[in-house]
């Protein structure tokens, strides 16, 4: 399934993580340097094809994975994971060797407000999550697209957890945007056979066109529901591929 979207986002930079992990799942803390290479026009490292996070920084369960929850990578053979686990009282382990940071820290680490990324949630406030970050350089009229599978735990018929995926651009716009939740796009998940119950498959984002400079990139998920306690020991994550400019 490929759905082109367009959204509305913003992202300030500040504090960077990075590490490099080979197949299986590993994450960062928030100490880093900046990307290697920088090529005018392109994104480094969009497919993930050195398998490693080269180029890129992370925070909270991060890993780099290949075929994974009925889930093929979009363009080569590695792709990026991302989760909200654990939750609080969750008796699952993350799929890399950090945890989900708290909305603090991964607010930080975006350059983002807690209040705009809360704003998001059809159930407030955000929870724990995790997030990648890389800068990249446009050419004029130049557009960033990505690739998305959002998967889930969450039932169709949950309608106060609102686990959630976004992306920040700036300085494009203003604000980070999301790209899908468990409430709003509960009409486009599909049954998996994974851990995961349900999944979207991966849908493509496309952004408006860019002028010629350069922007910080930023892609995330949090968990939502916590203040009504439905959301306790339910996981969501999202695949990530082939981020480039066209």
């Amino acid at each position: 399934m490929k759905i082109g979207i367009h959204f509305l986002l913003g992202w300030i930079a500040i504090g960077f993580g990075m590490t490099g992990c080979g197949f299986d799942a590993t994450s960062t803390s928030t100490s880093s340097t900046e990307n290697s290479e920088t090529q005018l026009g392109s994104v480094a490292n969009g497919s993930f094809e050195t398998c490693d996070f080269t180029d890129w920084q992370t925070i909270g369960d991060v890993s780099i994975q290949q075929d994974i929850f009925d889930s093929s990578p979009s363009d080569g053979e590695c792709q990026v994971l991302l989760s909200n686990r654990p939750d609080p009282l969750s008796d699952t382990d993350p799929f890399s060797d950090e945890e989900a940071v708290t909305i603090t820290q991964l607010t930080a680490f975006l350059g983002i407000s807690t209040s705009a990324l809360d704003s998001l949630l059809d159930q407030p406030p955000a929870g724990e999550g995790s997030a990648i970050r890389t800068s990249f350089q446009a050419s004029d009229g130049q557009a960033l697209s990505l690739d998305w599978n959002f998967l889930t735990m969450e039932l169709e018929q949950n309608q106060v957890a609102d686990d959630s995926i976004f992306i920040t651009i700036s300085p494009l716009f203003s604000s980070p945007q999301k790209l899908a939740g468990v409430i709003d796009y509960s009409s486009v998940f599909e049954e998996s056979d994974s851990v995961f119950a349900r999944a979207t498959g991966f849908v493509r984002y496309t952004s408006p066109p860019l002028e010629e400079g350069t922007y910080i990139l930023g892609v995330g998920i949090v968990d939502g529901g916590i203040a009504t306690g439905s959301d306790q020991n339910v996981d969501s994550a999202v695949l990530v591929d082939r981020i480039q400019l066209e």
